[in-house]
């Protein structure tokens, strides 16, 4: 048998019956009623599209810094569900951006801008290494392509015409298979070698780290200290070397390191435009 019974009082709506189907001896399972529900408020009927749904917040642009990472990634077309998926991922608690404490939701994204990933601990010991190492890696990778690249172009306007070929910037290895010589740069055209270091911020002992290299170049080709580099290098007669970096140390002058640079026959390239440059005339071939 079916029960009349009215839904509970809502405020401000009349009572509306609904049927409730009681249990009786068949044991069969009843269909349930439709939950009643609250008429939808105002500010959620004007949300709705053309097909009723309510439209999802987003945004259209937004960096996370993620855990383990120190540059942001850059996320497109976040909404709510990415959002969470992120977030989920990460085991994070949620994000916090200047102003926000943490949050976990989307409308708390600032557009264009940039948060970072809250999570309940650091990354693992091992991860955060790799991370670290992954970054200098990419670092000293970008830092070599930069200084072959100033290389190929210097060597170019020297002999132009003539062919390239790039050293390898892993290690040279000596007669008995250790490590003899490592350069960041290298580039041979012709008869000549052209030979840049880096350091981050240039001072005057760098000058006798860059002269050092010049003496094992020479013994290998002299007194085959290096026979994997002596075979590289067979037919180079001069050397050009260049000392390049991001700034002078402070104190140093340009001028003063650029003059001290070239007593020993050395080239100062330091950031110029979009690149690398000369600080000062370029130093004379060296003779091997």
């Amino acid at each position: 048998m079916a029960a009349l019974q009215l839904a509970p009082q809502a405020s401000g709506l009349a009572p509306r019956p609904r049927i409730q189907l009681l249990p009786h001896a068949t044991g069969r399972p009843l269909r349930q009623p439709r939950r009643w529900q609250p008429a939808k408020a105002a500010g959620e009927e004007a949300a709705g599209g053309a097909g009723g749904g309510r439209r999802r917040q987003q945004r259209e642009k937004v960096a996370i810094v993620l855990p383990g990472f120190s540059a942001a990634q850059e996320f497109q077309h976040v909404d709510q569900r990415s959002l969470d998926r992120i977030l989920t991922v990460c085991g994070a608690l949620g994000f916090t951006a200047p102003g926000i404490s943490i949050s976990g939701k989307v409308e708390d994204l600032p557009e264009g801008g940039t948060v970072t990933v809250v999570t309940p601990g650091e990354p693992p010991l091992g991860t955060q290494v790799r991370n670290l190492q992954s970054a200098c890696d990419n670092e000293t990778r970008a830092r070599e392509l930069e200084l072959a690249a100033f290389l190929r172009a210097f060597a170019s306007t020297q002999h132009p015409g003539c062919a390239i070929s790039m050293l390898l910037t892993k290690p040279y290895l000596d007669n008995v298979g250790q490590d003899y010589l490592q350069l960041d740069a290298g580039v041979r055209v012709s008869h000549e070698l052209y030979v840049a270091e880096h350091k981050r911020v240039l001072s005057e002992p760098h000058l006798d780290e860059l002269l050092t290299k010049l003496l094992k170049i020479r013994g290998a080709l002299k007194r085959g200290s290096s026979p994997d580099l002596a075979a590289v290098l067979q037919g180079v007669t001069h050397v050009k070397l260049f000392l390049a970096g991001e700034a002078v140390r402070e104190g140093l002058a340009v001028q003063e390191l650029v003059d001290l640079a070239a007593a020993e026959g050395v080239s100062v390239v330091l950031p110029s435009g979009q690149g690398l440059g000369l600080a000062g005339a370029a130093a004379p071939a060296l003779q091997l």
